[in-house]
């Protein structure tokens, strides 16, 4: 059994006896108040630019007949609150909805809500503990599901080391949950089955990957039983699909009938990437490295399925102007950039992307500001939360931001982004990645201009023109940060172009 530390509250238990009936639900007036507030407001944000009725329809109506999703839903959705009372700000909220302000009303307004998502997420988890203790066997689905639940409350308040136990909690109880079911009708064909493989199963992967990948945190250790971390779950899901398979690396290529679909493609082939064993970084050995080059190449190879299949999917979709649509075009622009620079460390290729730059800047902003009837908000009322679960459109234009060098894309990019601070995309939140990102093109500019003044200086001409303004050494070619939420601070360190690394910079907002 792993170690896990004291706020990994997610055990990694056997499981025991079948379970027993669920309890009626009954919810004190704030949780309910809060679980409105997720039918409402949080459960289509959580969806993000994609039709997914997992938020606005499953988890719901497992919540109705099971007291730990409640529980855990209700935390979501206080988390969120608090987030949007955080991003708006006590006096917009005064005009926007009163009640709702003194709710908030005092000197520490924005920490009542998230008082209760404390106290609603703390309720949540042990209720876990008691069915993983006394009846977790027969109801796997919807422990996972918890499971999966606290994951993500944990993920989006900044806390990944802590989600990833609970995703690899949730990896465990699979793993015992398939070993006691081998042939006594435990079947991945089950109903139950169904819904682990179609429905928690990309979200596990989406999570995974963004705590992994993109939360600064290695991926956390785990038993010879278990395998990597999430490799139970991610064969489950992966190993067993049937014809409608979605990811496959034979002839039939990748398979896409929806946007969502199209979406949980693109996580598949990351994970096959990142989190399994082939495409892991940290492993050593000659077989490991063998190993690794075949697994990028399988990676690249299904990168360009993806986006072959994905092209003839938005050609189907011509006539639709929809968000998940306008989504999946940016998608199929940045992995126009993306793919034939995965391998390349040389930052000058990126001169050859200036019309991709471009498009993507375009779709990012049609889906953060769209086109509308109305009159546009005073200056300084602009505030536009969103709250997903789900990378979006924030990873990608700071990928515009750092990579692209031409003056008016890059800076364009970067107003989006600090127009955009009051959201969160998964890991990726609004305020963070525009300080982030206005700080390495600051720190560019700033070596471009002591290069110029350099070669001014030699006699040897001014060194200005395009995206040659940012001379190759004066490129960051890699980009490290320690991320706070809490504390609102961020741990900036960066690579140039020539290996050499600046000094740890703190940065606050």
């Amino acid at each position: 059994m792993a170690t896990l530390p004291k706020r990994a509250l997610v055990p990694l238990q056997t499981l025991g006896q079948p379970s027993l009936s669920p309890s009626s639900i009954q919810l004190g007036a704030p949780a309910q108040r809060a679980l409105q507030y997720y039918r409402v407001n949080t459960a289509k944000q959580l969806s993000g630019y994609f039709d997914d009725d997992f938020w606005t329809t499953s988890v719901l109506q497992v919540g109705d007949r099971d007291q730990c999703v409640s529980y855990a839903l209700v935390a979501l959705a206080s988390l969120h609150e608090h987030f949007n009372a955080e991003a708006i700000g006590a006096a917009h909220l005064m005009a926007k909805d009163p009640e709702a302000a003194c709710r908030l009303a005092g000197p520490d307004m924005c920490s009542v809500p998230m008082r209760h998502a404390l106290s609603y997420y703390t309720e949540a988890v042990r209720r876990l503990h008691t069915q993983i203790s006394t009846c977790a066997g027969g109801q796997i689905e919807t422990t996972l599901l918890c499971c999966l639940l606290l994951a993500a409350f944990e993920l989006l308040r900044g806390y990944h080391k802590e989600s990833q136990v609970h995703l690899h909690g949730s990896a465990g109880l699979l793993q015992a949950w398939q070993d006691q079911n081998a042939g006594r009708g435990g079947s991945i064909w089950s109903p139950r089955g169904y819904f682990i493989r179609e429905k928690l199963g990309p979200l596990f992967c989406r999570m995974a990957l963004q705590a992994s990948l993109f939360g600064h945190a290695q991926p956390a250790p785990s038993s010879s039983n278990h395998g990597d971390d999430g490799a139970a779950l991610a064969g489950f899901i992966s190993d067993t699909h049937d014809s409608k398979k979605r990811t496959t690396y034979d002839d039939a290529g990748v398979r896409i009938a929806s946007s969502a679909e199209a979406r949980d493609t693109l996580y598949q082939l990351i994970w096959h990437m990142h989190l399994l064993p082939e495409g892991q970084h940290h492993l050593k050995g000659t077989r490991t490295k063998r190993a690794r080059a075949k697994g990028q190449d399988n990676f690249i190879r299904g990168l360009h399925q993806w986006q072959d299949t994905l092209f003839k999917y938005l050609e189907r979709q011509q006539s639709s102007s929809s968000v998940s649509s306008t989504m999946l075009k940016l998608l199929y622009t940045a992995a126009r950039v993306i793919i034939p620079t995965f391998t390349l460390y040389d930052q000058m290729v990126f001169d050859s992307f200036a019309t991709q730059f471009r498009e993507m800047t375009d779709l990012a902003e049609a889906l953060l500001f769209p086109s509308s009837p109305e009159p546009p908000p005073p200056a300084g009322h602009e505030v536009s939360c969103f709250f997903s679960l789900d990378m979006g459109v924030l990873h990608l234009l700071y990928h515009v931001v750092i990579r692209c060098r031409v003056w008016s894309t890059r800076h364009r990019a970067l107003a989006l982004l600090r127009r955009a601070q009051a959201r969160r995309e998964g890991v990726w939140d609004g305020a963070a990645t525009a300080l982030v990102a206005g700080r390495v093109v600051a720190l560019e500019e700033q070596a471009a201009r002591r290069h110029s003044a350099q070669i001014a200086a030699d006699g040897d001409g001014d060194g200005g023109g395009g995206s040659s303004c940012i001379p190759a050494s004066a490129r960051v070619c890699s980009v490290r940060t320690d991320v706070d939420l809490e504390n609102r601070t961020v741990v900036l360190r960066c690579g140039w172009q020539r290996d050499t690394w600046c000094s740890e910079e703190l940065l606050t907002w």
